[in-house]
């Protein structure tokens, strides 16, 4: 690589240290290296970097900069969705195993993020800085176990739906103690196939989006190493998983048709009740179908005496 120097070694028994006596590299690629040493011992190849030029250093510094001000915007954009969330599930009173899990997943999201946050501006103190390692450690750990459970819960929902019994006491120790599939094919032209197609894309496309955020897909980017190449990818990492918070609540309150009936439901009750306090102050008053309301005689009919 650019920015890395290369050492055929061999280790010396006698000083105990990698020593490159006797080793040469004859031809170094990006993908491998070939050595070549006058001696029979245990030998190793040292790859080491090598100081950056003085433009390399500002464009790395300058894009360590910019990652770190993404980091804080969408941390606290994500922070901030995350509570509105929680208050939603909280006023619908969203019960179900689901939106437990949910609630466990941006339980751990919040304080791992928090912890997040705050370290960025503890590190000039020793032990303030350690605590709050040792914690974003755990809550981020809390965060993938929850993320785990997001993926089991969805397997008993979807595939083993007859297994019906309880399993939250299950998610509780699992995440606090301890196939989208794209198949494409051929096929003569017509509009009604394209539209199929374009209606499983679609829905395919609406899925994936659904359960990148539940179940941590987007920490992938993180595998990948940072260079100069590859610095597209760090943005993309840190931009989706800051974001994370937001997403849950796009796909999961926002857009879940469990949650529109549930303040559907509200609206209605609030809908109703004024009008039955209504109705019980003015009792004369009826409202049919077709027609606009009436006063009802409250005077009793007379009878025509025979």
């Amino acid at each position: 690589a650019k920015h890395q120097e290369v050492k055929c070694v061999f280790w010396d028994i006698q000083s105990h240290l990698w020593s490159p006596k006797g080793c040469t590299a004859v031809t170094t690629r990006i993908n491998y290296t070939v050595c070549q040493c006058n001696h029979l011992t245990h030998f190793a190849l040292m790859v080491q970097p090598i100081k950056q030029s003085i433009e390399n250093y500002n464009s790395t510094q300058v894009h360590l900069q910019s990652l770190d001000l993404v980091t804080i915007i969408g941390t606290g954009c994500s922070i901030f969705f995350i509570f509105l969330t929680l208050a939603v599930y909280a006023l619908l009173k969203l019960n179900s195993e689901r939106f437990i899990v949910h609630q466990n997943l941006l339980v751990a999201l919040l304080l791992a993020q928090g912890c997040l946050l705050l370290s960025m501006n503890v590190i000039e103190y020793p032990v303030a800085c350690k605590i709050t390692a040792i914690l974003l450690h755990l809550f981020y750990l809390a965060a993938f176990c929850w993320m785990m459970v997001e993926g089991i819960h969805l397997y008993f929902v979807i595939i083993a739906v007859f297994n019906q019994r309880s399993k939250l006491k299950f998610y509780y120790l699992l995440g606090w103690v301890i196939r989208v599939s794209v198949k494409s094919s051929t096929s003569m032209g017509g509009e009604k196939i394209k539209k199929c197609n374009y209606i499983k894309v679609r829905s395919i496309v609406r899925a994936t989006a659904i359960l990148f955020p539940l179940l941590g897909v987007t920490w992938i980017f993180g595998l990948i190493p940072v260079s100069s190449e590859t610095i597209i990818f760090s943005y993309i990492f840190v931009l989706l998983n800051s974001l994370q918070g937001v997403f849950i609540f796009i796909f999961h309150c926002v857009l879940n048709s469990e949650v529109k009936s549930a303040f559907k439901i509200i609206l209605r009750r609030k809908n109703i009740i004024p009008s039955l306090q209504h109705g019980s102050e003015n009792p004369s008053f009826y409202v049919t179908k077709h027609s606009k309301p009436r006063l009802v005689s409250q005077i009793p009919d007379k009878k025509d005496d025979d």
